[in-house]
């Protein structure tokens, strides 16, 4: 029996355990480490703050922007920014279709008259002919990005506080030098396994221990500086190895530029 999407809970479930979380007549299962860059990739578009974008695409539905953003772009520029072949691409994933599914049209728009209407997929394991309509696609989103340990946007959370919070994660950040080899490397280290079976993690379970991981050195070194007379404004960031303090999260700003490239050319 198809059931839809209740609570993050029920749906983070379903991938720990290695099962799909059935909704809207398909199975999502969650990606695996091996899809890790590929999300990273994708995750751009289908997490991105719709208040980021031009005024004219805020007063429609999330995927209707997305939508008329490459619309546009085909008939100013002759091709499309690459917004829709990212949640395409990200809903392949998501579905477990063969890969080359977008080129293929195993999954594909479906429009009339210019009009978005949703999803056509042709086939996903025993399954036929599945539509699914852009008015699940809140659901869908939220369903896809709790399977990675994401959270979809909250739309509500100020715009300029936003901005202030990105610059000064800018300034107090240091640069990294990003490897994927090195970061499998360490949560490896860290959980006394192969790299190999950590690809083998889907990439909730990835993220959650990478998490933890952090969360416990950090817990350590804050421990320590507080024994040694340390305190901090607000108290100690790092209070516990199990759990994270409460605080009011938010997504980063995405400028509308980012999307650039994630069209196959």
């Amino acid at each position: 029996m198809i059931k839809t999407a209740t609570t993050k809970a029920n749906v983070q479930r379903s991938v720990l355990k290695n099962e799909p979380f059935e909704a809207f007549g398909v199975r999502f299962y969650g990606l695996r480490v091996t899809d890790y860059e590929e999300w990273q990739n994708c995750k751009s578009v289908w997490l991105t703050r719709q208040t980021t974008l031009p005024v004219s695409y805020i007063m429609m539905s999330f995927l209707d922007a997305l939508f008329s953003i490459d619309k546009e772009s085909i008939e100013k520029n002759g091709r499309p920014v690459g917004t829709m072949y990212a949640i395409m691409q990200t809903l392949a994933y998501a579905l477990r279709l063969p890969p080359g599914s977008v080129e293929a049209r195993i999954i594909s728009v479906v429009a009339h008259e210019g009009e978005l209407k949703g999803f056509f997929i042709t086939q996903q394991e025993d399954l036929q002919s599945i539509f699914l309509r852009k008015e699940d696609f809140p659901e869908i989103r939220n369903i896809v990005a709790w399977q990675q340990g994401e959270e979809v946007p909250d739309e509500s959370l100020n715009d300029d506080l936003l901005e202030e919070e990105r610059i000064i994660a800018e300034m107090t950040n240091g640069k990294l030098e990003y490897s994927m080899n090195d970061l499998l490397a360490s949560v490896a280290l860290n959980m006394h396994t192969r790299i190999q079976n950590v690809l083998d993690m889907s990439i909730l379970e990835f993220e959650s221990m990478r998490h933890a991981i952090d969360r416990d050195k950090k817990y350590m070194i804050c421990a320590a500086a507080e024994s040694s007379g340390t305190s901090w404004k607000g108290g100690n960031p790092f209070p516990s190895w199990a759990y994270d303090r409460k605080k009011e999260g938010s997504a980063a700003l995405t400028h509308i530029s980012k999307f650039e490239g994630i069209a196959q050319k």
